[in-house]
């Protein structure tokens, strides 16, 4: 069972974005830009004239800024009411990146990558040679990094000057990242994953044999995750070296997300999003009705959001049996105390680590049959409870009582 979930009119491919404030903001292709509470609760929406798959970006002043298959990017104050409206020629589906100086960057199926004031007014366009909705990355020192259908990478200097650009042998509609060591990270329609260094020199590459629009992930470590069309979600070194893959039942072009301890989740065409462990054994699946092509957001209690192409954006977490059986008041104490045991006790050995990986394979259908059956919830709470009791003392573990500290 999730938390919750917002049925939107649409497919939500568009990732959420977290505010300081716990809210959390998305489009969906029903042409509306939603602002829920951590709860669920819609707290406004935004009406566009087209569907919204870019991805929202929120600034330090609560401003938001994304686009519109209606051909604009939109700003919205924090309270949902337009600052300001850009037209381009094309349906704007790229994710704005900002830079240092407050400059807004994003790319139009009309061929151009775009460079804004705060105010709204162009600073600068780049017309490449076909349609950018890949989502511009910036360098360390203002350097714009962006793909196009035409089959290049492009870096574009901070004044709007071509700097180079990279032929990648296919249409790249990924969305670059930048590397842990500044190497600029992306894949291509021909298969292939590269990384280059600032100078647009190649420094190695690594084949999957199907298209990559996945848009890749960089772990603490420098390690690097994209999923591919060819159903694997891959897991690299720093230089390249396949660490790790993870088949799923359906094509793989959501973007992946890597949780500070190394866990992966991502979403798959099969209508699944699959949580994995740091070695690439699944942890979890959560199924939902359609593909899954947004990427994860996380917050500091955990929760996992993200939307599907079933129209809804899900709020889920990991200790879904517990949260199925504990009264809301009861939640917070006893949800803390078996993250605790599980990150404490049973991770900490291989036996404890089987076992967890068999809760995460097989807690969610558990959960949902619980959920529905009031006697059975009764005694597994309890069961949990005298679980508790007994494991707590032998990790030595303090209960995590700390408000919205939740299961992660």
């Amino acid at each position: 069972m999730p938390i919750w979930k917002f049925p939107t009119g649409g497919a939500v491919v568009s990732s959420p974005a977290l505010g300081a404030d716990g809210r959390i903001f998305f489009g969906s292709e029903d042409g509306h830009f939603y602002a829920l509470s951590a709860e669920g609760e819609l707290l406004w929406k935004y009406r566009t004239d087209g569907a919204i798959v870019s991805s929202p970006r929120i600034t330090s002043d609560q401003s938001i800024y994304f686009g519109s298959d209606d051909g604009s990017l939109y700003a919205l104050s924090g309270d949902g009411k337009l600052k300001w409206r850009f037209q381009t020629e094309g349906a704007v589906r790229s994710s704005p990146a900002r830079g240092k100086t407050g400059s807004v960057y994003f790319g139009s199926n009309d061929g151009s990558l775009y460079a804004l004031g705060t105010d709204g007014l162009m600073q600068w366009k780049v017309t490449t040679g076909g349609a950018i909705d890949s989502s511009p990355a910036l360098g360390r020192d203002g350097t714009v990094y962006c793909g196009s259908a035409d089959g290049y990478l492009y870096a574009i200097n901070a004044d709007g000057t071509l700097r180079w650009r990279f032929a990648a042998g296919g249409e790249v509609h990924s969305s670059p990242a930048i590397g842990s060591d500044g190497a600029i990270l992306f894949g291509s329609d021909n298969g292939t994953f590269f990384a280059l260094d600032a100078d647009g020199q190649r420094q190695w590459e690594f084949v999957t044999g199907w298209m990559i629009r996945s848009s890749p992930a960089v772990g603490r470590g420098g390690e690097i995750c994209f999923g591919s069309a060819n159903t694997c979600v891959y897991f690299l070194s720093p230089v390249g070296r396949q660490l790790w893959r993870f088949t799923t039942a359906g094509y793989v072009y959501a973007s992946p997300a890597v949780s500070p301890d190394g866990s992966v989740y991502c979403g798959s065409d099969d209508g699944n999003l699959y949580g994995l462990y740091s070695d690439g054994s699944l942890k979890w699946k959560f199924a939902t009705d359609a593909d899954v092509r947004s990427r994860v957001a996380m917050d500091a209690r955990g929760r996992k959001y993200f939307g599907s192409n079933d129209g809804n954006l899900y709020a889920i977490d990991e200790l879904c049996l517990a949260r199925s059986v504990f009264l809301e008041e009861e939640e917070k104490e006893q949800t803390g105390e078996l993250r605790a045991i599980r990150d404490h006790l049973l991770l900490s050995s291989r036996t404890g680590l089987r076992l967890t990986q068999f809760y995460y394979r097989y807690g969610p259908y558990l959960a949902r049959w619980t959920f529905t059956h009031r006697r059975f919830r009764t005694v597994v709470r309890w069961l949990l409870k005298a679980l508790i009791r007994i494991l707590k003392p032998l990790g030595g573990i303090e209960a995590a009582r700390t408000k919205g500290d939740i299961a992660a």
